[in-house]
């Protein structure tokens, strides 16, 4: 039987890295992609920026003529910028949103058709709790965030038809270098870490190589939605179900303490 063979982009480190190295660790042939040079012993990578749609394009399609087959695409590759609206450029929204939703569509529009050639697939695409609730402080991320599980949930009927899955994955609260480097506009803090320190008790961040292996097994039952944890779960469950007091108690008790950090 042929090895499966997968692509993951965003591979550099936290989540993306996770997921490729505990996809070759169950078998796959994987194929790593970041705009940041990335090694993974026995694994192949390309260094490439997904907004870069002619070389994201080359790679996905070499992939599948190297290997023969592409049986998944992992859209992790995702950046971040905190601060209110009133704080945000333009070029901070087109940053976000070119990497986070834009680059998905790139890889998609690339792989895809690969896929619908071959008959079989898997497309999943990396969302966050904040593409299902949301969150101040954040909103061009919580955009494309809540634009990939719509996409995603519309491309999973439409694929359907051609043998290929897809599944969005919303994970909250993982431990990857975005907490660290991730730059905030407006606000006393300077990373996104200094808002967790405002709560008490301070949440935890939930480990990169935990949560690659809840979504690899959502992927595995070809989960439509793939939750991390029991609270993403619970939380998105108390949103659905009651949303006027759900954003009535997010405003007391969080968009608050975030005003109150204003510059």
């Amino acid at each position: 039987m042929c090895a499966k063979v997968a692509i993951v982009t965003g591979a550099a480190s936290g989540l993306g890295f996770q997921l490729a190295a505990q996809l070759k660790k169950s078998g796959c042939k994987v194929v790593l992609i970041d705009k940041e040079q990335v090694f993974l012993e026995g694994a192949e990578s390309k260094t490439i920026d997904v907004r870069n749609v002619e070389a994201l394009r080359e790679a996905i399609v070499s992939t599948k003529e190297r290997y023969g087959r592409l049986d998944y695409l992992f859209n992790n590759a995702a950046c971040a910028i905190l601060g209110e609206v009133k704080d945000l450029s333009l070029e901070d929204w087109n940053k976000v949103l070119s990497v986070n939703l834009q680059g998905s569509i790139n890889g998609i529009n690339a792989a895809y058709p690969l896929m619908m050639e071959q008959k079989f697939g898997h497309i999943v695409n990396i969302s966050s709790l904040t593409g299902i609730t949301p969150a101040v402080m954040m909103i061009p991320y919580v955009t494309s965030k809540y634009a990939l599980v719509g996409l995603s949930h519309s491309l999973r009927l439409e694929a359907k038809e051609w043998g290929i899955n897809v599944s969005v994955a919303c994970p909250n609260l993982v431990d990857t270098p975005i907490w660290s480097t991730t730059d905030v506009v407006g606000s006393k803090a300077k990373r996104p870490l200094d808002f967790l320190s405002l709560f008490t008790p301070q949440p935890k961040l939930l480990s990169a190589e935990k949560a690659a292996a809840a979504i690899l097994k959502g992927v595995k039952k070809n989960k439509s939605t793939i939750f991390t944890d029991f609270y993403s779960r619970a939380l998105f469950w108390s949103y659905r179900m009651t949303p006027e007091l759900w954003m009535w108690c997010y405003d007391k008790l969080i968009s608050t303490k975030f005003r109150s950090m204003r510059e």
